[in-house]
């Protein structure tokens, strides 16, 4: 089925997906977008999984998929063991040793084509391709059924996207399709490997929910298209009594925004194609509430929290207002007319003893508190209009239930008004006063829109479905109608009037049309497109139509009136979409179809059936939900989360985010000969090739030292060695041992690991070997001297204190492996595959002109000049989570790799979000000390005598004219000074007090080996201060699982956090912000730092519950985390306060904390700042790379790249016209320094 009609630009073909694996275990995939004219192959690294494609034509972009595959398949001795065909891209994955890649193999077309371009398509068939990589990094037992409740996660018929078009907001969008609303995208963790590759049309933007659309005929004969398109939130997302109410990112559960469009079907693009659009929005009661099932047989239990119930519901109403109409409150006494309406009905059952009428109650209540907030952030009215759904039917039945639906929502309806507008391909159609929106399809031209929505109906019961549904249903056909009206579309069942226009151009800005008068004639201005009407009774022209048709007329007649006075057509087709669409929701919510939708068929003469027939089939269907949400809803729940990319440290606690590369592969090479018994038989790049997997390569038993020397693919970072174990009968012919040493020449090899064993193992076992960068001979001789004296070997329990910092260097080119046989001189040695992995910058963005990565990277680079004047100490914005992964040398935290200035990620390339003053405010959603905090205010206690120092970093004193600047070497002593007195060899320290000198330690950028040296040279034992050795082996595992709790909770805080500020970007920090900032913590006795994350409802410094002492955020803990310690058992330290009778928003200072969760704060503390310091290397490491490779030309003009830099690259493009030089870097380099 072809995606579009043919049309004056052409026709478009579908888009081709063919995922193609070669018995080598090679894997491509074959993209062939429709809105382009090649094909491109994406590479799948077998080993790690990564995803690679560098635009090279001839090498991974061709004319066409046929010329793809032949360059694929070519010359090779490989067969090709599947072929996979799919009509799109959804997402991919890497999940420990396994590769999932989801793509839609059937497709359905919902929509066609919507004016002015764009088809909508619904998956109706998926596949998960599911790939075991040869990294040996498996799963648990956990991590592999997740895995497979993952692939489980239903995606046909609950999904679609568009390839062309935005469809994420109210149609028409201004966007491109490649910047949708994060809100309703519900792949964008699944798509985030191809956008890093810069392939952002090749992973569709997915949507779930219900898209259809459908066509009926007016009373004159016209064709019309009603689409329902409904788009669902990822915001809350979850099941039935998993996600009810509202959450930490401000949304509830169940949130769907609606949208109704109409058009008359002209598919001529001569001719404007007239629109109009109605939005409303569906979800459970926003107020913080639950419903627990607590017997197999009875309702469900509601309950409201008792602490706070209404916190972020100002918030969720103001994110609707931005988006249908409001603007930012500039002052507090705005008028009341520009005030956005939030109409919301309230479906649920408010009878005495009903239990939903708690949560009316409470609704009521909480809409109060929304409209009563005088620094409100947006021009918003909220209102709430009750009505009771089932009583209404038990007393008046369905029609008079409708009846009173209609009369309630009329005024609203009048009041908020819809969309209308026309398409044009030419700007001269564009109707008079009305506002352009450009068409971003391919089509081009541009919407004219005349009347806009302004406000939004939200409609909810207890669960957002069977009533809301209804409801929702009789509203929006009564908008239909006038719709249709405005459109001048004739959908009275009146037979009398049978004339046909003469004229059937319509055009949006003439109103409401009903039938002319005899001798009356309409027809079109041919300079401005607008209708006027011709009186040959009197010989005069008018703009005005004579007769015009009352408008929202229909919504004073009953529901048997209704049906009499309305064709049938329409009726039908829209009840026939919702009526799917309600299965949809009820399924995504619940897990199985709608109930009580027989109210839908009123209009049917087959109503009085369907009502008998539907009750028993609303009784199958309860005990169907009551069975799933006890059975199923904790596994659905969490496929979701899988599925969004939430609570992966939950899910998949082993894996690591970041996946390496192997760049040892072709056209990387083994540069110098390797001894062989059979030397013409493999060539020695056999070694480190993919097609090579079953070679032995036989070494001579007179040969002491093998050495492979291999010249890798790119310049990088190598950070791991995969070796392939191979031999015959006997393992003696493995080797023993090898050496392995990198660099970037050949004459200048390093020596990175030494003597690693190789152990005796199967034929085919791969071994994988961690590469830690060089390290200075010297630190790694003084690192732990104290303790080899003492004779001692302490375990790490908390954190490595000596850990071994090597060399990160992004421009190791060259590798060797010297392998050690196990019986020299007896047994020829053998070897198997050799594979190294490592990460690399994105060398090939600087080869194109004008790329947004190397623009990024320049400025990064200056604000990072900039910004190295602060203090990086007292202004710490460490927002990184602890991971104690080795990889590549260094600890891998678990947030993004590192990352130089602002939203620049040197890894990936990817463009990382902006921190706002109101991220800043409001990133913590609870009074507590997360990890994201400034923690180095811990260490100003107004008891401690580190007060003494004002600032102990870069203590600058004036005297004279003479400026003394104290290094950090200088600053630490004295630090340590303070500590212990005059007793500086002696004098023993207290686990905080260790802590808290590891944390300065930090701050002043000094290794643990300038650290050793200085004890040292001071005559202290630097394991006399390692906190691993300051508690008990008992208590410091207690330490370490109530820290790895609160890093688990912070990184959920982070989550929630970043889905908060969706739709809420736009606002403006509030001006409360900056009114407590001059207040004294009395905990650590000074000034409060103004770069302090505090609660958005509670800023500065609060009161302790326990002591009544004032506490910044950085000084207090929340109810959660001071609750930690409960299951720890007994513990030494302060007695626990009565921390389960705070609010939500109540918190202790840490002096009344429990002494294990304040140690275990500090520990969290430090694993995040030696995350940071590692991460601060590799942004060092990655920016000295690029410097020496493209010089101070990428830095020095202020964060723009100089002309000269662009002039370069442009006349190297046209001296290579069109091709690729290999001698060009990083494809190539030199092999020595000299």
């Amino acid at each position: 089925m072809r995606s579009m009609k043919e049309t004056a630009v052409g026709e478009m073909k579908d888009t081709s997906i063919l995922i193609v694996e070669l018995d080598s275990g090679e894997r491509f995939i074959l993209s062939t977008f429709s809105m382009e004219n090649n094909t491109k192959v994406i590479s799948i690294d077998p080993t790690t999984g990564e995803l690679s494609f560098t635009n090279k034509h001839g090498f991974d972009k061709f004319p066409s998929e046929t010329d793809a595959f032949q360059y694929i398949t070519a010359h090779s001795r490989w067969l090709v063991k599947s072929k996979i065909y799919a009509r799109a891209i959804l997402g991919y994955a890497v999940i420990g040793n396994f590769s999932l890649l989801l793509v839609a193999t059937k497709l359905k077309t919902s929509i066609q084509q919507l004016p002015g371009g764009g088809t909508v398509f619904l998956v109706e068939e998926s596949q998960w391709i599911k790939t075991s990589l040869r990294n040996p990094e498996p799963l648990s037992k956990s991590e592999l059924k997740n895995l497979s409740d993952l692939q489980e996660v239903d995606i046909d018929g609950m999904y679609y996207f568009s390839e062309t078009r935005d469809i994420t907001r109210p149609f028409p969008s201004s966007y491109l399709v490649t910047d949708p609303d994060r809100e309703f995208i519900w792949n964008e963790w699944l798509s985030k490997p191809f956008i890093r590759l810069g392939l952002r049309h090749h992973c569709v933007a997915l949507l779930q929910g219900f898209v259809d659309s459908d066509m009926f005929t007016d009373g004159r004969g016209e064709q019309v298209i009603v689409t329902l398109i409904a788009r669902r939130s990822r915001l809350h997302p979850g099941t039935r009594y998993l996600a009810r109410g509202l959450n930490a990112a401000f949304s509830t559960g169940n949130e769907v925004e609606c949208e109704q469009l109409v058009w008359p079907a002209i598919f001529s693009l001569d001719k404007s194609i007239p629109f109009s659009v109605y939005v409303w929005r569906r979800g459970t009661v926003p107020i913080w509430w639950k419903a627990e099932i607590k017997s197999t047989v009875a309702e469900a239990e509601i309950s409201v929290n008792e602490q706070d119930p209404y916190r972020g519901a100002n918030l969720y109403f103001s994110r609707l207002a931005l988006r249908y109409g409001a603007r930012q409150s500039n002052t507090a006494s705005t008028k009341k007319k520009s005030l956005v309406p939030i109409v919301c009905v309230n479906l649920l059952k408010t009878g005495p003893g009903k239990p939903e009428s708690v949560l009316a109650h409470h609704f009521e209540k909480c809409l109060e508190f929304v409209n009563s907030v005088e620094d409100s952030l947006v021009d918003m009215e909220v209102l709430l209009e009750h009505y009771d759904w089932h009583s209404q039917i038990k007393l008046v039945g369905d029609a008079g239930t409708v009846d009173g639906l209609w009369q309630l929502l009329k005024p609203h309806a009048i009041k908020m008004g819809f969309k209308m507008g026309s398409f044009s391909i030419s700007e001269n159609r564009r109707i008079p006063n009305s506002v352009v929106v450009p068409n971003r399809s391919y089509l081009g031209g541009i919407f004219s829109i005349s009347t806009t929505q302004r406000g939004v109906m939200r409609f909810n019961c207890a669960d957002s479905l069977d009533r809301t549904n209804a409801a929702s249903f009789f509203s929006a056909l009564q908008v239909l109608m006038e719709q249709c009206r405005r459109l001048g579309l004739f959908l009275n069942s009146n037979k009398g009037d049978t004339r046909v226009s003469l004229n059937k151009e319509r055009d949006s800005m003439r109103g409401g049309l009903g039938l002319l008068p005899p001798g009356w004639e309409s027809r079109c201005d041919a300079v401005t497109g607008r209708v006027f009407y011709i009186d040959h009774n009197t010989k005069t022209t008018t703009w005005v139509h004579p007769c015009p048709d009352e408008a929202w007329s229909k919504y004073d007649l009953s529901v048997e009136e209704f049906k009499e006075a309305t064709l049938p057509s329409p009726i039908s087709v829209l009840s026939g979409l919702f009526l799917t669409a309600g299965d949809v929701h009820a399924t995504l919510y619940t897990g199985s179809r709608a109930m009580h939708s027989q109210i839908l068929q009123i209009f049917s003469e087959e109503a009085s059936k369907s009502k008998q027939y539907a009750v028993a089939q609303n009784m199958k269907i309860t005990l169907q939900r009551r069975y799933l949400n006890v059975i199923m809803d904790n596994t659905r729940q969490k496929q979701l989360e899988m599925l969004l990319g939430l609570r992966r440290t939950r899910h998949f606690p082993t894996v690591v985010d970041e996946t390496r590369q192997v760049v040892s592969w072709s056209p990387a090479c083994v540069i110098k000969p390797v001894q062989s018994n059979f030397p013409g038989l493999h060539s020695p790049n056999e070694l480190i090739s993919i097609k090579s997997q079953d070679l032995i390569w036989v070494c001579p038993a007179t040969a002491e030292v093998v050495e492979v020397f291999i010249f890798l693919r790119s310049p990088c970072h190598i950070c791991q060695l995969l070796l392939t174990i191979a031999h015959g009968s006997s393992d003696d012919t493995s080797p023993a041992s090898f050496d392995v040493r990198a660099g970037r020449y050949i004459d200048g090899l390093k020596l990175i690991l030494e003597g690693a064993t190789i152990p005796r193992c199967a034929n085919g076992t791969r071994l994988l070997y961690l590469l830690p960068g060089v390290v200075n001979p010297e630190d790694a001789a003084i690192m732990g001297a104290g303790s080899r004296e003492m004779g001692e070997n302490q375990f790490p329990w908390l954190y490595e204190f000596e850990e071994q910092e090597g060399e990160i260097d992004f421009l190791t080119r060259i590798v060797a492996i010297t392998f050690y046989p196990a019986l020299p001189g007896k047994t020829p040695m053998t070897l198997g595959e050799i594979e190294v992995l490592g990460f690399s910058l994105p060398w090939e963005n600087f080869s194109s002109t004008n790329d947004p990565w190397v623009e990024a990277f320049a400025t990064a680079l200056h604000n990072e000049d900039q910004n190295n004047s602060k203090n990086p100490f007292l202004a710490s914005d460490a927002t990184f989570l602890r991971s104690e992964t080795q990889l590549n040398g260094f600890t891998k935290p678990l947030t993004d790799s590192g990352s130089i200035g602002h939203g620049l990620d040197l890894l990936t390339g990817d463009f990382l979000a902006q921190p706002t003053a109101t991220e800043t405010a409001s990133r913590s959603h609870s009074p507590s000390m997360t990890a994201s905090q400034s923690w180095d205010e811990l260490l100003f206690d107004s008891t401690d005598p580190l007060d003494a120092f004002e600032d102990p970093l870069r203590h600058i004193e004036n005297v004279n004219n003479i400026t003394e600047v104290k290094t950090g070497s200088d600053e630490y002593l004295e630090c340590l000074r303070a500590f212990c007195g005059n007793n500086m060899q002696g004098k023993r320290l207290g686990f905080s007090e260790a802590v808290e000198l590891e944390i300065i330690r930090f701050g002043l950028q000094l290794s643990a080996a300038a650290r050793d040296r200085l004890l040292l040279s001071v005559g202290r034992d630097p394991a006399s201060i390692d906190p691993n050795r300051l508690l008990p082996p008992y208590y410091s595992v207690q330490v370490v699982q109530v820290a790895m709790q609160l890093a688990a909770m912070n990184k959920v805080a982070v989550e929630d956090d970043v889905l908060s500020k969706i739709g809420l970007s736009d606002l403006a920090p509030e001006s409360s912000q900056e009114k407590d900032s001059l207040v004294i913590c009395e905990i650590h006795g000074k000034q409060e730092s103004r770069k302090l994350r505090f609660h958005p409802q509670t800023t500065g410094v609060v009161s302790c519950k326990s002591c009544n002492r004032k506490a910044c955020a950085s000084c207090r803990v929340c109810k959660e985390e001071a609750g930690l310690a409960v299951n720890s058992g007994s513990v030494p330290g302060n007695p626990m306060p009565a921390f389960q009778t705070l609010n939500w928003n109540d918190s202790i200072c840490r002096k009344c904390c429990q002494q294990l969760v304040t140690d275990a704060l500090l520990l969290d503390h430090l694993k995040n700042l030696g995350s940071k310091r590692r991460k601060g290397m590799i942004k060092e490491a990655s920016a000295k790379a690029v410097l020496e490779i493209y010089g101070n030309n990428i830095a020095d003009f202020g964060g723009v790249l100089s002309e000269s830099f662009h002039v370069q690259k442009q006349q190297l493009e046209a001296l290579l016209n069109g091709e690729k030089s290999l001698a060009q870097y990083p494809g190539a380099s030199l092999l020595v320094s000299g």
